[in-house]
């Protein structure tokens, strides 16, 4: 999977993310999210690896030659840059899947262009992509699961604020 723009629009894939498992729990879910951006994807629970992208031809080179050897089933692009698109075709033309109206310029490059209305929330445009690629229906909302070690780190760091009747510290939910 590609969502390799800003950490909202990271948020605004979680949803498809978890969509995709779901769909595939056998597979291995591999986010592909801009190296100073990937927090939201290595904080999803349905994700098994982050790789981070970058613009440079050497990261985009590096990239197509890991991807390549593994040869992934399916390719889904969602909220990306545009030097996704051919990096996505390289990889496996056959098996792309993104939303047509988010770059027209290279929406001739994916297999499997799903079209979605740009008047669509925009949790709700991945979320659709994803379901044409065999994930399962999930509700439209952002995931983002803080993990054990960075609470306990928080519950140190403010102790103080712990009996305070207005902060609230658990994970999951």
């Amino acid at each position: 999977v590609f969502s390799t723009t800003g950490l909202g629009d990271g948020l605004f894939d979680s949803a498809a993310i978890c969509s995709l498992k779901l769909g595939h729990p056998a597979a291995k879910l591999i986010v592909c999210a801009h190296r100073k951006r990937q927090s939201v994807a290595l904080h999803n629970p349905c994700v098994d690896e982050v790789v981070p992208f970058g613009k440079s031809p050497v990261r985009q080179l590096r990239l197509f030659w890991r991807f390549r050897r593994e040869r992934p089933d399916l390719v889904v692009v969602l909220h990306v840059n545009e030097e996704v698109y051919p990096l996505a075709y390289w990889i496996n033309r056959d098996a792309v899947v993104t939303f047509t109206n988010l770059s027209e310029r290279y929406s001739f490059l994916a297999a499997h262009p799903v079209k979605v209305r740009d008047t669509q929330h925009a949790v709700v445009l991945p979320l659709k992509v994803a379901q044409y690629a065999g994930g399962s229906a999930v509700p439209p909302r952002m995931v983002y699961e803080v993990k054990a070690d960075e609470l306990a780190a928080i519950r140190i760091r403010f102790a103080n604020w712990i009996d305070h009747p207005y902060v609230v510290f658990q994970t999951g939910g």
